[in-house]
């Protein structure tokens, strides 16, 4: 697999000494964003297809799926009132986000409707601008997306951002609440300024949750939970020059009513490199414990990405589980485009 990346790393030199030679601007693009990207209303489309195979499968099929195909509408209008929705076209229920805000300066922002529950900053990042093809093994402990109400916004005089909510805590459900008890969420993420580079970012957050349920469904740890639950996480992003390190943990307290409490754990440490212009290499540690009796799932994932436009963008992941053999080890192929 070494001459497979080699050959991927050759491919990508060819592909950036191309791209420099061609005009860097892309006149189409920015005539769509003229007509279809005003305050007002914005138009967008994520457009997502994978490749997976495996030598000899251990699960599933090899073969290619439409990962995603989704239509994005959002705005903002006078007095602060904003909206954003966002649909999809391959899964069920097929309503992703249906959120309406008042903002009413920036340091208090108020969200009501469908959206991503503030946790995680690995759910939290849209789906086209993920590091890998798959998110990590942690997003299977966050909230998910709810239904409910946040407040959010920037401290004044400070470089945090905070981001509370209370939601029904059962995701999307046309029957409303599973009970008359709430999910409450809290996120609080430290922005300093790390150098007078735009590019360079830094994030420190930390994350808490807790609700009581009675039919939830927390994939794929229980399709049908009823019991305390307790969330809580960290996550760090560094992008500094051409570096980017990050590295995420999600500790999660599950109280079943009708079995023993138990305690899932999960990280992920990632680092990349932008080996020349529009071209990514990524390296991931990804562990999920489910509990003290059961090993942790455990794998190394070596990406590659590869940006030819502003819209589109290709990904090339192998996935290493501990303890296996080459014949199971899988191979990702995504390409997109997103707008």
């Amino acid at each position: 697999m070494k001459y497979f990346f080699s050959l991927l790393i050759a491919i990508a030199i060819m592909y950036n000494v191309s791209s420099q030679a061609q005009n860097s601007e892309e006149p189409l693009f920015e005539e769509f964003k003229s007509a279809f990207s005003k305050p007002y209303l914005r138009i967008g489309l994520v457009l997502q297809s994978t490749g997976n195979f495996q030598i000899e499968r251990q699960a599933g099929t090899n073969g290619f799926e439409l990962t995603n195909l989704r239509l994005k509408l959002s705005g903002k209008f006078d007095k602060g009132i904003g909206y954003a929705i966002q649909t999809s076209f391959t899964r069920s229920p097929s309503i992703l986000d249906a959120r309406i805000y008042y903002e009413i300066d920036k340091s208090f922002i108020v969200d009501a409707g469908l959206y991503k529950a503030p946790f995680s900053r690995e759910f939290l990042i849209s789906t086209p601008y993920t590091d890998f093809v798959s998110r990590a093994q942690l997003t299977a402990l966050v909230p998910n997306r709810q239904i409910g109400v946040t407040a959010r916004g920037l401290i004044p005089g400070t470089q945090l951002t905070y981001s509370a909510g209370i939601f029904n805590g059962n995701r999307y459900s046309s029957s409303g609440n599973d009970n008359n008890d709430m999910m409450y969420v809290g996120r609080l993420s430290f922005n300093p300024i790390i150098s007078e580079n735009k590019g360079d970012k830094l994030e420190i957050a930390v994350n808490v949750a807790q609700s009581n349920d009675k039919n939830v469904n927390i994939s794929p740890i229980n399709n049908a939970f009823e019991g305390k639950r307790f969330l809580l996480g960290g996550d760090t992003r560094l992008e500094y020059d051409k570096w980017m390190i990050s590295g995420e943990a999600v500790y999660a307290k599950l109280d079943p009513a009708d079995a023993e409490e138990f305690e899932p754990f999960s990280y992920q440490a990632t680092i990349g490199y932008m080996i020349i212009n529009k071209v990514q290499l990524l390296l991931r540690w990804d562990s999920f414990k489910m509990n003290d009796a059961i090993d942790a799932n455990e794998m190394v994932i070596l990406g590659l990405n590869i940006w030819p436009s502003q819209i589109s963008r290709f990904r090339i992941n192998y996935i290493v589980p501990a303890k296996s053999m080459p014949k199971h080890h899988t191979l990702l192929v995504g390409a997109q485009v997103a707008f």
